[in-house]
């Protein structure tokens, strides 16, 4: 299997040597949100695959696509662990506050929680 790590970092352009620490994170964020675009392609050609840390690899390391939340937030939490942090990945809903209504889709986005000096 490719090294994530190694893949990660050079899609988003960080130095392989570079230790991350909880202080960059919002550097880490910034840098992931501009070189991985948020897109659905997959979802309009019907070309979607199963939720896996190979597929996630395959996809965004190795072919440099987007994705959905999903794809962002899993390869993301992938990273983050690999580096030494306690995440965490939870499935959510969308609420809509105007309308005071769940969305339709259910539980399709997910994101990370991440738990730092007690703090979650």
């Amino acid at each position: 299997m490719n090294d994530l790590n190694t893949l990660f970092r050079k899609r988003i352009g960080i130095p392989q040597h570079e230790t991350i620490t909880f202080e960059m994170l919002d550097h880490i964020l910034e840098k992931t949100a501009i070189a991985i675009p948020f897109e659905n392609i997959c979802i309009i050609t019907k070309n979607a695959n199963d939720f896996t840390q190979e597929n996630l690899i395959n996809k965004i390391l190795i072919r440099n696509e987007g994705g959905l939340c999903y794809d962002l937030n899993g390869i993301l939490y992938l990273f983050l662990m690999k580096n030494g942090f306690n995440v965490f990945l939870v499935r959510g809903v969308i609420f809509n506050s105007t309308t005071y209504g769940w969305s339709p889709t259910g539980r399709t986005h997910v994101s990370i929680l991440l738990s730092h000096n007690g703090h979650t």
